[in-house]
């Protein structure tokens, strides 16, 4: 009995003893949080050379619709510009009724005379996306868009700097991976303008060719009969041309270029007037992505200068800080500007404040 116990005690603690996978699990389990909460894994596309060069339709979809950070998960070190345009305009135009414009006589005041209606014929779309990556998990993004957003967002070891157009970056710690957040905000126009076509969008292989010192396969955009994915198809959406290139990397799959146009049209919610059916829309979109330092390490991302950083003390908890600090500088901007247009306002009516 006594020899049987130590025996006994050898075979529980080699049966207990702690294997790699089952560390790792209990530390998922006490943190709920991947190991590196900074830099979650994305998921691989699950696709494979020959159904790419056999141009599979739902293969190339999903190249389509992979995320930026699937692209600089995958390529490491690199460098990418990428501009995006959408353009609107109604097919039937709208008539704008000439006027002849009233020119008040001295100390009369303004003229009260009604201008033309502002009628939106023609809408436009456009962004701009610079991005630096280094092999760290380092990067930098620059965005504008034609809509006066403007931001410079810089991850510099685990400290995320944020420019919002200003003098100024605020820095903190990353709030629920936000700082990976941004890495797709790239992608999300042209993922609207793929629902807005349908999905009925693919690219033809057309050959393998060495792009910025890497081995790419080469595709023409060419439209699709049916989608490529199950979705609800607007049979009032009809496409007039799509063409363009794209280079897929053989070894990543990502897609390092792009220069893709699609023209088409499509049913308006908004019903014409006069007519009482509904209106048509022409819509264009541009994009162009061009990728380059592949696997270069000498990428450096700048931490900003030390005077230009102002270190704001927001809690953890607080997932909408950031979009607190922006709303508070235009709210007062929007107050600066109601404040000079009712000055002027005032001086064309002649109105003078009285003086205390």
């Amino acid at each position: 009995m006594y020899k049987i116990i130590p025996l006994l005690l050898i075979t529980l603690v080699l049966s207990c003893s702690p294997r790699q996978e089952n560390i790792d699990a209990k530390k998922k389990l006490i943190n709920g949080k991947n190991i590196n909460p900074y830099n979650p894994p994305i998921k691989s596309l699950e696709i494979q050379l020959s159904e790419l060069k056999a141009s599979n339709k739902k293969a190339i979809g999903k190249i389509l619709e992979s995320p930026y950070r699937y692209l600089s998960e995958k390529l490491k070190a690199h460098k990418s510009k990428t501009f995006a345009k959408l353009t609107y305009s109604r097919v039937t135009k709208v008539e704008i009724p000439k006027y002849k414009p009233v020119i008040p006589k001295k100390d009369q005041g303004a003229s009260d005379r009604k201008l033309p209606p502002k009628v939106n014929n023609f809408l436009s779309l456009s962004e701009n996306i610079y991005i630096e990556h280094d092999k760290a998990n380092n990067f930098m993004v620059k965005l504008d868009n034609s809509m006066g957003y403007k931001k410079d967002i810089r991850w510099i070891n685990k400290v995320l700097y944020i420019n919002d157009d200003s003098d100024r970056y605020t820095t903190r710690k990353s709030v629920d991976n936000e700082h990976l957040k941004t890495l797709n905000e790239p992608s999300l126009l042209f993922s609207k303008v793929l629902e807005m076509i349908s999905y009925k969008i693919t690219a033809l292989y057309q050959e393998d060719k060495t792009y910025n010192n890497r081995n790419v396969l080469v595709f023409n955009f060419k439209q699709l009969e049916t989608p490529y994915k199950k979705v609800k198809v607007n049979k009032k959406s009809k496409i007039k041309e799509i063409k363009g290139s794209l280079y897929v990397d053989k070894e990543t799959y990502a897609p390092i270029f792009i220069d893709l146009t699609i023209k088409w049209r499509f049913e308006s919610r908004i019903k014409n007037k006069k007519t009482n059916k509904p209106e048509f829309i022409d819509a264009n979109f541009t994009i162009k992505r061009d990728t380059t330092n592949i696997g270069d390490s000498s990428i450096d991302i700048k931490t900003p200068e030390q005077d230009k950083v102002l270190t704001v003390k927001i809690a953890p908890s607080e997932a909408d800080a950031e979009e607190k600090i922006l709303n508070f500088k235009k709210g007062h901007s929007a107050i600066d500007k109601l404040r000079r247009e009712k000055e002027k306002r005032e001086k064309l009516l002649g109105i003078t404040k009285k003086k205390k």
